[in-house]
């Protein structure tokens, strides 16, 4: 493990070392394979953190429990699973840790958290508008739980790999593209088509002629001073 990659996660391993041996709630993110990256993350540091997770969906018995709720980006406006995952359990669990997540909008829900609640924002934008409607709670910024992958741990497993990698050749079969095709790229645009989604680095950026036609690429993530990410969306 690079030092780099131990800095990435000193922070939250800190936090979650106070739950080991504890039995805990986790309502994952939905969303995309990004969250999926998430999901896996997040058990493997709970695992290292040795907290007995049980993985749960909106309606589980949520009374005098800890539950944790899964990172990412969907406590914003345009989305609603999030919100709605928080609404089931903050009248009935004794402890709410909301993992590094981008928020926006949510004035409401937000005002209405008590001190059972703990918020990780993983950009400073999301860290302020928290603290702008409840400055009582307890609020933190931290990076993306996906840091907690451990790549090669994840490449190399027998069994997520006799199941994963047929899953991603029929997925890109149906779009006619081939893994080969992608790992021949020398670099690639990654692209996301909601205006909700933050800009990304221009030194990822490929060749025009290697986006969809109806795509159009975004300009550069911001880094604060501190390595966390600003949030900021922009498209080019």
């Amino acid at each position: 493990m690079t030092d780099l990659t131990q800095s990435l996660r000193v922070e939250m391993e800190r936090f979650l070392a106070q739950f080991a041996g504890e039995k805990v709630l986790l309502i994952p993110n939905e969303g995309n394979a990004g969250d999926c990256l998430i999901l896996a993350s997040t058990l493997t540091a709970m695992a290292k953190a040795s907290i007995d997770v049980e993985v749960v969906d909106n309606g589980a018995d949520f009374r005098n429990q800890t539950v944790f709720l899964g990172g990412g980006g969907n406590l914003i406006d345009v989305y609603r699973g999030m919100r709605q995952s928080i609404e089931a359990c903050r009248s009935k669990a004794a402890r709410i840790v909301l993992l590094p997540h981008t928020i926006r909008g949510n004035a409401g829900l937000l005002k209405s958290l008590d001190d059972r609640v703990t918020i990780w924002c993983r950009d400073k934008r999301s860290l302020e508008h928290v603290g702008s409607l409840n400055p009582d709670l307890d609020c933190r910024l931290g990076h993306d739980m996906a840091f907690h992958c451990d790549a090669a741990e994840l490449l190399n497993d027998p069994a997520r790999n006799e199941f994963g990698l047929p899953q991603l050749k029929a997925g890109l079969q149906r779009v006619g593209v081939k893994v080969g095709g992608i790992l021949s790229r020398q670099s690639f645009q990654p692209l996301r088509l909601t205006h909700a989604i933050t800009r990304l680095p221009s030194q990822y950026s490929a060749p025009l002629s290697s986006t969809p036609n109806n795509a159009r690429p975004l300009a550069g993530i911001g880094v604060t001073d501190s390595g966390h990410f600003d949030g900021e969306c922009r498209q080019a």
